[in-house]
């Protein structure tokens, strides 16, 4: 299915500054015949293209949770969802259904998880960001390029639990992890309820977060998903054949009404600062280490720019890395060297332009995780600055 794309390909540049510069870029490339795809995927797959609509309105909706607000009677349901696990193409066990709205700064979503058993709902996790495998959770998928590529995750369970993430390429992760890389942080709201009926939620993605600037006859890539736990069912109103899923944005349906909508333009910044003093005994003296109190103050931000619809800078300064999740230790009984994965959210973004297989399990193109430390005394090399520009450009 890979040559029925449009040609296309995905640069990534990465600058960063302990002293040393350090340039790294990957290059994509695909034929295409975009006017056959269409039309393949309705013979080869034997799926129709799903499409919905999206209703305008004034004003925001009350996002509580719930879809007791009247705006959300103006949205049409969007059902039909089949199984892709246990039972691939049946009918669901239970019913879902999805309302769409949007005003001129965000797309809102209505979920409706019916549930005939709601005691049994499974609903545990509260961290942000993590795997959500072990509870019932609904999730949409946003091609907002319209590339059938490239996509935006946005993940909830009953509890307003929020996990975000990127889908590049086409790139599948292991089940356990959750759909896409969730190195990409966005900014968006959500809430949740359960209720004797199943289980409610409400969420506002503001368009800049999806770094989407067009603003009339906009046509998106979009599915959904839903997984109930206690029967291990997966519910996907798009794409929903076993060798799919969720990741194979090229059988996402698409979202057709929305039109005359702000610039979105994405700009973040996230500055930190800590201050603190440190004291040491007399007795410290001789030791490397000055007595008395001391002064200790640092700073540094975070910048992400949307420069367009599909290509994003991330700029930091003297990076912040205290809030990284620790590594799993791990004990080596094998002659090789062990494996750490890239945690840092600088170098997680977009991650995955990079993360495809070139023969081996661990076998990377581009390892960012030896940025930052000194390759002969193994010591930390503090990161004073860095730049990264990732996205598509024309072909490119």
């Amino acid at each position: 299915m890979r040559d029925a794309f449009p040609k296309r390909a995905l640069i990534s540049v990465c600058f960063l500054l302990p002293g040393i510069l350090c340039l790294s870029s990957l290059l994509l490339i695909s034929q295409s015949q975009p006017r056959a795809q269409s039309k393949e995927r309705q013979i080869g797959a034997q799926e129709p293209l799903r499409t919905a609509s999206a209703s305008r309105i004034d004003g925001p909706p009350k996002l509580d949770g719930t879809l007791d607000d009247p705006a959300w009677q103006h949205a049409t349901p969007i059902p039909n969802f089949l199984q892709r696990e246990p039972f691939e193409g049946q009918t669901p066990t239970e019913k879902t259904e999805v309302r769409i709205l949007y005003d001129k700064h965000q797309v809102y979503f209505g979920i409706s998880c019916f549930d005939s058993d709601s005691k049994r709902i499974v609903a545990t996790e509260l961290r942000r960001d993590v795997p959500q495998e072990l509870d019932d959770y609904f999730e949409i998928i946003i091609d907002s390029a319209h590339d059938r590529r490239n996509a935006y995750v946005f993940q909830v369970n009953p509890l307003g639990t929020q996990r975000d993430a990127l889908i590049t390429e086409e790139q599948r992760t292991e089940p356990s992890l959750g759909d896409g890389d969730p190195g990409w942080d966005g900014v968006w709201t959500s809430e949740a309820r359960i209720t004797k009926q199943g289980w409610t939620a409400t969420i506002a993605i503001p368009f800049s977060t999806l770094n989407f600037m067009r603003s009339r006859d906009v046509i998106w890539g979009i599915n959904f998903k839903r997984f109930i736990r206690r029967k291990n069912e997966e519910d996907l109103w798009s794409g929903w054949r076993r060798t799919y899923g969720a990741a194979r944005i090229s059988h996402a349906g698409e979202l057709h009404g929305i039109s005359g909508i702000g610039s979105g333009r994405l700009f973040i910044v996230k500055p930190y600062g800590l201050v603190g003093f440190s004291h040491f005994p007399a007795n410290t003296a001789g030791t490397g280490f000055t007595p008395g109190i001391s002064a200790l103050h640092t700073g540094g931000v975070d910048v992400k720019i949307g420069l367009r619809s599909n290509l994003s800078t991330n700029l930091t300064a003297n990076t912040d890395c205290a809030d990284t999740d620790l590594d799993t230790q791990q004990f080596n009984l094998t002659p090789y060297k062990l494996f750490f994965p890239e945690k840092r959210q600088f170098f997680l973004e977009n991650a995955g332009v990079f993360a495809f297989s070139i023969g081996g399990d661990n076998d990377l193109l581009f390892f960012s995780r030896q940025i930052g430390i000194d390759p002969i005394t193994g010591e930390e090399v503090p990161i004073n600055g860095g730049a990264k520009v990732t996205g598509s450009l024309g072909n490119f």
